[in-house]
């Protein structure tokens, strides 16, 4: 095998994993962007050198840019909630590591638009991300009124740092008492009684996802009040859609949905 044979199968790799990943409208936008046909792309196997070089370009075009905004909003805060981060070798809660997939922090811009698009009295809401990581999206929230605001992260590497940037923010003056985090397995968490706004990023297998959807209907049905979903990468939509939680709106990589009460 040539060098040069070697390295568009190691970009083919790459951008096939890229496209699996993404919820289906960011890759019906994928496919029309670079003017894909369905049965050529074929989840990228299929697809021609010269626009798979274009997509592995563009993708690391598109990774150094979250770097340097991971750097920027860590370094305005102070904090460490950057970078990725992969379960291989990590110490977990629960019995879900193979269902999990890789840290990445969420996007601000896309937190604060999905946010945006709910119109609630935030202080009579808890806000609760699944899959916390090191907590930048509940520093996100803390900048909102919310009653209560709580992480749940089964590995402990990430739980540990999402601790420490708690208390980087408490000694910078920030009040942290509404603040939450538990390390544990989503599937297991008891959920809250009080209205809630959910937040989370495509973290979960459709096993695990199936088992978190099951607990929050059980939960509304113990107690109906309102209850908001902001789905991040929402490749598993259709999950949530097929158990009765409403599409409320869409946005670029989120969908936000909802369990109403009667």
């Amino acid at each position: 095998m040539t060098h040069e044979s070697a390295s568009i199968d190691f970009m083919r790799r790459e951008v096939c994993a890229f496209i699996e990943s993404l919820a289906a409208s960011y890759s019906e936008s994928l496919h029309l962007r670079y003017s894909l046909d369905r049965k050529q792309s074929d989840n990228g196997r299929n697809i021609d050198d010269r626009i798979i070089r274009a997509i592995y370009h563009d993708m690391m075009e598109s990774r150094r840019a979250r770097e340097r905004s991971d750097e920027a909003f860590d370094s305005k805060y102070g904090v460490d909630t950057g970078g990725a981060f992969v379960l291989n070798d990590a110490s977990v809660v629960g019995p879900n590591k193979s269902n999990g997939l890789r840290y990445m922090a969420s996007d601000p811009s896309i937190f604060e638009a999905a946010l945006a698009s709910i119109s609630i009295p935030h202080e009579e809401f808890t806000f609760l991300d699944l899959g916390s990581g090191k907590g930048r999206v509940l520093l996100l929230a803390a900048a909102h009124p919310f009653r209560r605001i709580i992480g749940v992260e089964f590995a402990s590497d990430l739980h540990d740092v999402a601790k420490s940037n708690l208390a980087r923010i408490a000694e910078s003056g920030a009040q942290i008492n509404r603040f939450e985090l538990v390390l544990g397995d989503a599937t297991q968490f008891v959920m809250p009684l009080d209205p809630l706004v959910i937040y989370l990023f495509h973290s979960f297998e459709s096993d695990v996802m199936l088992t978190v959807i099951r607990n929050i209907l059980s939960s509304h049905a113990e107690k109906e009040r309102p209850i908001f979903m902001i789905y991040a990468n929402p490749v598993l939509e259709t999950l949530w859609t097929r158990s009765g939680f409403k599409i409320v709106s869409r946005g670029r990589l989120f969908s936000l949905m909802s369990l109403e009460s009667k």
